[in-house]
């Protein structure tokens, strides 16, 4: 018996939060969602004038499909033109100065004080 009456405090409870949820949600979209006067005279109509000749010739071109395939550029190469080069990488590293061989001056050093 205790158990059930868990239950329908539970689905009162809910229903009642659902009820108050829904009335909030359209007193909300009521006051947020109405133009002004002032607004709603500024807003004009878009005029329908449209270029009949563009809409003609955007109709009347020709349809591409794509193929959606690689052609390879080597392939179509002639083996006595092409000439194999082979590269080979070079690093070359330049010292840089160390923490312990960097001069940082001190604030006495930078800030000079005249009287």
């Amino acid at each position: 018996m205790k158990t059930q009456r868990e239950i329908i405090f539970i689905l009162g409870s809910l229903l009642i939060v659902s009820i108050a949820w829904v009335i909030f949600n359209i007193q909300h979209n009521a006051q947020t969602s109405t133009i002004s006067e002032a607004l709603n005279h500024d807003i004009t109509a878009i005029t329908a004038h449209f270029n009949i000749a563009v809409i003609t010739k955007l109709k009347n071109r020709e349809l591409v499909n794509p193929s959606y395939t690689y052609i390879s550029v080597s392939s179509s190469l002639t083996t006595n033109n092409q000439a194999t080069i082979a590269a080979t990488p070079t690093v070359s590293l330049t010292p840089s100065p160390s923490l312990a061989e960097t001069v940082i001056p001190t604030p006495t050093e930078a800030i000079t004080i005249t009287p």
